[in-house]
């Protein structure tokens, strides 16, 4: 065979960057995949991270028809950024490569991924997100190792019903420490999400979690009233908001009183 890396510019000819004839029996299809692969990056001076260097020689199954159907789900996908009709034809390929080798860990990943994206892509389908759930799992026991299994189960936490943020973030943490270079994670955790931390955070989800309301203040600058949804206030979170109130006239009309005449005295307030 003859491979060769072809440059494409705007406005500019194709221009060949690297071709050489390689004359190899193709007993392992992924050893000589990796041994292009390192040759083409050698020749136009690419420094390959050490994430990328282990997927070279990572020999992902042992079934050439399950590995077919890999790149055809890659393709689908778009990067799992296809719309609902690809993201559907993705889930097929990647489900038809599991079934061919049910330990091709790299194909249960992604077909996480692929539910997961079709599931928060308005396709809130239970079910769904259950099969997305069963495949992360299922490419985490077989490859616990494996940075791809913490971006799916980093997506799967972060989209999939019931959300968890903070899974999701510790889950792409884990894949970047098993692959600091990788582009993916690197996206992924750097994508805003709102994750809730400190005591503040932690009171609001515990008044959200018993159903407990806040009300307007009283008082612009005042303490807020909470009720309980059975419409009684919580003994914790109780507040003497009825003698603030009373107080806070009083300390006005002193203050505005200042100007009046003392006792004794005769004046005359003009007139406004």
């Amino acid at each position: 065979m003859s491979p060769e890396l072809i440059r494409f510019a705007p406005g500019m000819p194709p221009t060949t960057r690297w071709q050489q004839s390689i004359d190899a029996a193709l007993t392992d299809v992924f050893a000589l995949q990796g041994d292009i692969a390192t040759k083409v990056v050698s020749a136009i001076g690419v420094v390959l991270g050490d994430s990328a260097r282990r997927e070279l020689n990572l020999k992902p199954t042992e079934s050439l028809a399950a590995y077919d159907e890999y790149p055809k789900g890659e393709a689908a996908s778009q990067a799992m950024r296809a719309d609902q009709a690809g993201l559907r034809r993705a889930i097929g390929f990647f489900e038809r490569a599991v079934a061919l080798d049910s330990s091709f860990a790299q194909a249960w990943s992604q077909l996480s991924r692929a539910r997961t994206s079709l599931y928060s892509n308005g396709v809130p389908d239970p079910v769904l997100g259950q099969r997305a759930r069963f495949a992360a799992a299922r490419a985490q026991a077989l490859r616990p190792a494996d940075p791809l299994v913490y971006l799916a189960l980093g997506d799967l936490y972060g989209s999939v019903n019931p959300i968890d943020n903070q899974r999701a973030v510790a889950a792409y943490e884990r894949g970047l420490d098993l692959a600091p270079d990788d582009v993916d994670l690197l996206s992924a955790l750097a994508t805003p999400r709102p994750v809730w931390g400190g005591g503040t955070a932690r009171r609001r989800a515990s008044h959200a979690r018993h159903g407990w309301i806040r009300a307007r203040p009283a008082w612009r600058a005042g303490w807020p009233r909470c009720t309980s949804s059975s419409g009684t206030t919580p003994r914790r979170i109780r507040r003497p908001i009825g003698r603030w109130r009373s107080r806070r006239p009083a300390r006005r009309w002193s203050r505005s009183r200042s100007w009046l005449p003392s006792a004794g005295a005769t004046s005359t307030v003009p007139a406004r």
